[in-house]
């Protein structure tokens, strides 16, 4: 349960991390020979990549903006209501990849397979939530960007020591913040863990036939057990430069926050127990081991 323990963890207690341990190889209790994972996350059919998570770099690079957005004050409501519920074609965005994207960040925030397939209520509530926190920062807090905060009434406020200016509501709450916060929780933690690297995806429908018989996404490849465990890693490492060989901090999101954890003395090493763990996944994928597989989530 080696990637459940660090992201949870990431968000709720810091100690769980100490529970991670790294290796390069599988223990396979299932009979078969070990899992090896590669030195870097690259993996080939037919001599050609096999990796593609493009829909997750769109969508890391929409929150980027997004969130840099909500501290614009002469954002409008509507503005930014289409940039975190973007339709495609829609000049939401100063990238025209992403204008031209049909994804957005509100379809997939709470939309996990394993907790909000089956509770659509529960999942609206918290879209709703930041659709509301994005409606109070624009009437609430950015009409008084240039005034002091105080108690019951929205400003801006100085971290202590000098720090940076942050604008808050009358109750301290930073709602930029908390929308960024939600969504590295809310859709990328969500989607890796209880989406993509769920045994609900990775097996659903005829997923472990089709791996053991290398039979490939139509027009795609790579087969889809190998995809979905792909998206996962483009959740984490989709806006590195070179995402095979990640050195973190390339984001707002879930990749500066490992990064920032690996930054403690007490947490050193984490970064490299996940990305170990996600490439020998991936690799016992290949080797068609799901044994070794499921004991990396």
């Amino acid at each position: 349960m080696r990637l459940n323990k660090v992201f949870v963890g990431l968000f709720v207690a810091s100690a769980i991390f100490t529970s991670c341990s790294s290796d390069d190889n599988g223990d396979d209790t299932s009979g078969g020979k070990n899992v090896v994972a590669p030195a870097t996350y690259v993996f080939e059919n037919n001599g050609e990549s096999s990796v593609d998570f493009g829909g997750q770099t769109t969508r890391i690079k929409m929150g980027q903006e997004f969130i840099s957005a909500l501290k614009d004050n002469s954002k409008t409501e509507a503005e930014l209501d289409a940039m975190f519920a973007h339709q495609e074609g829609a000049a939401d965005f100063s990238d025209e990849d992403l204008n031209s994207s049909g994804k957005s960040i509100r379809s997939k925030v709470a939309a996990s397979a394993d907790y909000f397939s089956a509770n659509t209520t529960a999942s609206m509530a918290i879209k709703e939530q930041l659709d509301l926190w994005i409606s109070e920062q624009v009437t609430d807090v950015f009409p008084n960007w240039d005034v002091d905060a105080v108690a019951g009434s929205a400003g801006k406020i100085q971290q202590a020591g000098g720090g940076s200016t942050r604008y808050v509501n009358g109750k301290g709450l930073e709602y930029n913040q908390a929308i960024a916060k939600s969504i590295i929780g809310g859709l990328m933690v969500d989607q890796m863990l209880n989406n993509y690297l769920s045994t609900a995806v990775l097996d659903e429908a005829t997923n472990i036939e089709d791996n053991d018989a290398g039979t490939l996404v139509d027009g795609k490849n790579y087969t889809n057990m190998e995809h979905k465990w792909d998206e996962a890693y483009g959740y984490l490492y989709g806006n590195e430069d070179t995402p095979a060989t990640p050195e973190l901090g390339k984001d707002s999101f879930l990749n500066e926050y490992l990064g920032k954890v690996e930054e403690d003395a007490d947490f050193a090493g984490i970064a490299n127990d996940v990305y170990e763990a996600l490439k020998l996944g991936r690799a016992a994928i290949v080797a068609k081991n799901y044994v070794v597989r499921d004991e990396q989530v």
